[in-house]
């Protein structure tokens, strides 16, 4: 990833093919995929199997960002599970299976 623009770019194409809005509201659980300089093509993996698990399961209150993240370097992807009154999650060198069980995971609490 060169540019916070690419990064922009990537948001935005995954939005428009999977047809999901990003807009988090308060009670909403925040699924966060870091990632650190070389890791796009990781992200996309991943961000596309979270949103089709979310779209499978209708979990309307799950929300998935895309953000650079110092954290992310050490065992990147990392993906952090954040929901209001609860302590962050976070999953190391996450693949796309492991992204599907996290947010299948979320439906389960």
């Amino acid at each position: 990833m060169k540019s916070s623009a690419e990064l922009a770019a990537i948001r935005e194409n995954l939005k428009v093919a999977i047809g999901y809005s990003c807009a988090i509201q308060e009670n909403d659980v925040k699924v966060a995929i870091c990632i650190g300089n070389d890791g796009a093509t990781a992200a996309r993996a991943i961000i596309r199997a979270c949103m089709e698990e979310i779209e499978k399961l209708n979990l309307e209150h799950v929300k998935v960002v895309l953000q650079g993240s110092k954290e992310a370097l050490d065992g990147a992807p990392v993906v952090e599970v954040i929901a209001t009154g609860k302590d962050k999650v976070a999953y190391k060198n996450v693949n796309p299976d492991k992204a599907r069980e996290i947010i299948a995971s979320i439906n389960n609490k």
